[in-house]
């Protein structure tokens, strides 16, 4: 039982993260910049890391280790979009998971690579997308292969190699709506990734009509500053240890900034729950206790127009 259960979507995304501030004793808390935990044992760090590697939680109490591998910054925006994702008006909320990369594009190579490594490199695609998703499907840079189709054609493309379908709805620039739930329904048990940034998951909840992944861009209404460019993947929690895996491996993985920080109201920033013993620094629960963040990094693939 979460302490944002029977909130209003608005409430959800003013104290998403932010739960355990009343506890703390404050308004805001400072963000994380450290760059490195002590490590009480090396055999110790090597595990943790490991399992931070490979997507697992973080163990209660342990080391951070690696700011690379997880930031407790970082971390509050990763539950706060996940809250949002999964939220159900009047109704239990879904179980997802925000997996928090440096920018859009990294999320969207991660849940690719994921799909080429599982060995389903053949992507079905509805145009028109994001300009960078489309260079990189079409170009085939990640061992893809690509097959563009309509909304309405996507199970006459499905194959035994088909290992994602994605669509961005509303499109960016075109504004373009697709219905998911019936494309979802065609996918079968392909994943489907939808690029919700346009649409942010206080309009649109790709989840609920049983897309795989929500992928956002924060340049948009996620931060809605035009100076943010980190992203969240957020999948249900059977999907994104595959994901998260890679946002340490190349560098992928946000890093707070004191200049962009960020807790504005209308923003969804993080989430977190209190409830008995914590170590220093984390809320009873065990959750970080830094607050929302975002960050700097190089600019995204240009946007390029496309029809299908």
């Amino acid at each position: 039982m979460s302490e944002l259960d029977g909130l209003s979507l608005p409430s959800v995304a003013v104290h998403a993260g932010r739960t355990d501030l009343t506890d703390l004793g404050v308004h805001a808390v400072p963000i994380d910049l450290s760059t490195t935990a002590p490590l009480p044992d090396v055999s110790e760090a090597r595990d943790i890391l490991d399992g931070l590697i490979e997507g697992r939680p973080l163990p209660h109490g342990a080391s951070t280790i690696y700011r690379r591998a997880w930031n407790p910054t970082v971390a509050r925006f990763e539950q706060a979009v996940a809250a949002l994702e999964g939220h159900v008006p009047g109704g239990t909320p879904l179980d997802v998971e925000g997996v928090a990369f440096a920018s859009g594009m990294a999320a969207t190579h991660a849940v690719i690579l994921s799909r080429v490594a599982a060995g389903l490199p053949h992507v079905i695609a509805v145009r028109p997308l994001y300009g960078g998703t489309d260079a990189i499907l079409e170009t085939g840079l990640l061992g893809t292969t690509v097959t563009y189709a309509e909304p309405h054609e996507i199970g006459d493309h499905v194959t035994d190699r088909t290992g994602l379908v994605v669509l961005e709805t509303p499109s960016n620039p075109t504004l373009e709506l697709r219905d998911i739930a019936d494309i979802v329904r065609q996918a079968g048990d392909v994943p489907v990734m939808i690029d919700n940034t346009f649409a942010s998951p206080v309009l649109q909840q790709p989840l609920r009509h049983g897309a795989t992944y929500s992928v956002h861009s924060a340049t948009k209404y996620l931060g809605g500053h035009g100076d943010a460019m980190g992203v969240s993947s957020s999948p249900p929690r059977r999907w994104p240890s595959r994901c998260a895996r890679s946002a340490p491996s190349w560098a992928a993985s946000w890093i707070p900034s004191p200049r962009t920080s960020c807790c504005a109201a209308s923003a969804p920033c993080s989430s977190a729950c209190a409830s008995s013993s914590a170590p220093p620094g984390r809320s009873p629960d065990g959750w970080p206790t830094s607050p929302p963040s975002r960050a700097c990094s190089t600019p995204a693939s240009p946007e390029r127009i496309r029809t299908a």
